[in-house]
This record gives structure tokens, sequence and C-alpha cells, in this order.
């Protein structure tokens, strides 16, 4: 079985973003390299030993933890000179200058990575395209169900799962559980609202891969399939069409839902008693806009003796993951389809 992100090393995050600066900009821009921490664990370090309040510090996306990233962040520009004196072993930051935009959720444009893949025995054999899947990060501690029970305003049991996790966020919600069991909604609302979108995110981003196997199952003479926690992924050997593939929302129209015998309903996304939470929906593209993708030459792999490792570069969109991308690349020889 390949391994990636066996040292942070491995796992290499370069953003590629667009800011314009000039002298007297009201916002410091900042490069920021971490290595082993997540974006908003680092974001804090820094917040704490340089004073600086939280809501401060704005970036454009969450990076790896397991990594070595690197990312811009912006701050108002009377906070700069506390963050040039700023010194840590796991984070650098250097000065970029100055702008009158801060850093908002989305501002970059894509990611450039380089990832070193261990424990192979040869080169991958290297797909005409890759399905633009959503990964396993998205679907960590039982997000996608309680995004469902929340959509199906099965509110008692999303609680309850989130009741159960051992994360301080959602600690909150069994003690209101607690407090008064008859009120679950009450309960679900003392998570943050950036959070709890998430879960029905997570649910409408499983279906969407759903979706994306049956396209890839109607189009490829010839595809291999890989498990993953919420089903399987389909990567097909052949070309296949891309297009605009639906992630589900209450403005999905009939026709979609009938063409890809989806079994949720539109109108299930409105939440009518947590409003907040209700969805649109939108579409996303069915194949990976990949591009500068490089495949190195095979070298002995010193953690894996008797094995080779491999090292691949490329540049993705914002919203397509790294990890489907090694998937593609390197679970070809695992299932027998070389």
């Amino acid at each position: 079985m390949y391994k990636i992100k066996s040292k942070p090393e491995d796992f290499h995050v370069r953003e590629v973003i667009d800011l314009k600066t000039n002298d007297s900009g009201r916002f410091a821009y900042f490069w920021l390299k971490k290595r082993g921490l997540g974006t908003e664990e680092a974001v804090l370090r820094i917040c704490e030993k340089c004073r600086v309040p939280r809501k401060m510090i704005n970036y454009s996306g969450l990076k790896d933890k397991h990594a070595v990233t690197e990312q811009a962040i912006s701050i108002r520009r009377e906070f700069a000179g506390k963050l040039q004196d700023f010194r840590d072993d796991r984070i650098q930051l250097e000065l970029l200058g100055f702008g009158d935009e801060r850093i908002n959720l989305g501002t970059h444009s894509a990611n450039r990575f380089r990832i070193v893949v261990r424990n192979i025995a040869s080169k991958p054999r290297v797909p005409f395209v890759f399905p633009n899947y959503f990964d396993e990060q998205r679907f960590s501690k039982n997000n996608a169900l309680v995004g469902k029970h929340i959509i199906n305003e099965n509110f008692n049991e999303a609680a309850r799962l989130l009741a159960q996790s051992e994360f301080n966020l959602e600690r909150q919600v069994k003690r209101v559980l607690d407090e008064n069991a008859s009120d679950p909604v009450r309960a679900l609302r003392q998570i943050p609202r950036r959070i709890l979108s998430l879960y029905v995110h997570a649910y409408q981003s499983l279906i969407f891969n759903e979706i994306l196997a049956e396209h890839v199952a109607r189009h490829s003479s010839e595809y291999f399939s890989v498990p993953y926690s919420e089903g399987v992924f389909r990567f097909p050997l052949d070309r296949i069409p891309d297009r605009e593939l639906p992630i589900v929302g209450f403005g999905t129209s009939r026709q979609v839902i009938e063409e890809f015998s989806i079994e949720v309903s539109p109108r299930q996304f409105i939440v009518r008693q947590i409003p907040e939470l209700s969805s649109e929906g939108t579409t996303r593209p069915a194949l990976i806009n990949i591009s500068e993708l490089e495949v190195g030459a095979l070298e002995e792999d010193e953690m894996n003796p008797g094995n080779k490792k491999c090292t691949v570069a490329f540049m993705l969109p914002k919203s397509s993951y790294a990890t489907i991308v090694v998937r593609a690349l390197f679970s070809q020889a695992e299932t027998g389809k070389t």
C-alpha cells in the first residue's frame, strides 16, 4: 500500500494568490510557512505570542496539518510590527507588503503540491483524466451522517452524534442536551454557524461523490474502484466527458434530480427550524483541472527498505483534492489495473 505524509516534508503545499500591494494599504500581508500545524492552530499560536486579537488575522483557506505549507495571511497594518518580531520553531512569517483588501476565505485561486509517495514498486500510469471527488478529509467524525440527520430534520439524532464527540466544541451540545433534552435544535445552535454548516456541506459532498461515481460508470469503458469510508471512488482508465455536476440544494432542478436518480428532495435543504443552514446548492466540475503534472523518477525508499518512492508535483484549483490525484495515480497497481 502506498504511503503519503510519512513526515511533514513529504507533503508540501504552496498557495497561489494574487495580492495587490501599495505603500499606504490598511492591511499588512504576511507569508506564513508552517510545519506540522493546522492553519487555525498556527494562527492561534501567532495571536497568543504576539498578543493580537484572533479576529484581526484572516486567511484564504485551511492547509493540511501533517505537511509543510505556505500561504498568505492579512492583519490590520497597526499590528504588523508585532508579527515581524514573531519567532517560532514551526512557523515562519515574512512581510510581503501592504494592501487595501483583507484576505478572505477563497481569495486564493489554486495550490501547488509536491508530494513524496512511498512504499511503491513502480512508477504510476498517468490517467487521461482525474475525477473531482471530495476526499476523506470532508467526511471525518460522522460529518456526512450528522448533515443527513439535519437535512431530514432528525435533530435529536444529529445532536446525539455530536454530543458523543470528544472535541471541546461539541461538548457544548452535550451540556445543553443534558440541561434540556427536549430541545435538540437549541443544542445544535450552540455550535457556530460556520462549523454547523460543514455537516450539511459534507452530506452534499457525499451525494456529489455518488453522482460522480455513477457518471464514471456510465461513460467509461474501463475503470477501477477504490473503497473509502463513505463508499467507493471509481477512476476511469479512458477519457470521459467533463460537465458540471450538481451539489444538491433547494435550487436543484427536478430534471437534474431525475437524471441522476437522486433520492433526496431539494426541498429538504430548506431547514425550517435552523434556516441559516438552508442551502441552495451549486455545481462542481466532474473532472479536476490539473496542470503542471510531473512524476519523478523512482528512488530507494529509506523509510521502507526494499521499496521505492516517487515525487509528484502539480497545481490544482482551490476546491480540488491532491489526495484524489494521488489515489488516481497510485491505486491502479494495488487493484491490478496497470
